[in-house]
């Protein structure tokens, strides 16, 4: 099962960014811009992150993801889409507020990094230099998680709720599952 989750992983999250681009492809150019920053300041973060271990604290990415910039996988600049354009989706729906979408969206995203984290070591996507998960981590995913949401919401009035909660269950139900059969 585990040779089959990490070879499947790149692919399954390429179809995930597609599917939440296609269910919000109404304003293309806006789109393209949301696409753009997040992408590439999720991306720029995790570059700075591996190269200095201050942001997140030590860690270094395990081959699985692929295709590596300055030892930073370019899915992660996918995976901080999915988790950006998905979490707004569900916090637009909860809230009116542009402001706390983007700060509920954010509160989302460290949520999933709590279940994604175990999984993801145990997978080899990521590893911690001391072996554990410093906390500095999840406040770092929060500031982050902050910018990137509320340039992404700059651009995008609205996030398809349904497509947005579909990525996040299955987000949430993979991660959760992997924990029960690793």
């Amino acid at each position: 099962m585990r040779s089959q989750v990490l070879r499947l992983t790149p692919m399954n999250l390429l179809l995930t960014a597609f599917l939440l681009l296609w269910g919000n492809g109404k304003n293309s150019v806006s789109l393209i811009k949301a696409v753009f920053f997040a992408f590439s300041l999720g991306f720029i973060v995790e570059v700075l992150g591996v190269q200095t271990g201050v942001l997140f604290g030590a860690y270094s990415y395990g081959d699985p993801l692929g295709f590596k910039v300055f030892d930073v996988p370019l899915l992660i600049g996918v995976n901080w889409l999915i988790l950006s354009f998905s979490s707004l989706g569900i916090a637009g729906k909860i809230v009116n507020s542009s402001m706390f979408q983007v700060i509920l969206s954010s509160l989302l995203m460290v949520f999933l990094d709590f279940i994604i984290e175990p999984v993801a070591i145990q997978l080899d996507f990521w590893n911690w230099t001391h072996g554990e998960i410093p906390i500095q981590n999840y406040i770092m995913w929060l500031a982050t998680s902050l910018v990137v949401n509320g340039i992404a919401k700059a651009y995008l009035k609205e996030v398809h709720f349904k497509t947005s909660l579909y990525v996040m269950l299955a987000q949430i139900y993979f991660f959760t599952s992997l924990q029960l059969f690793l």
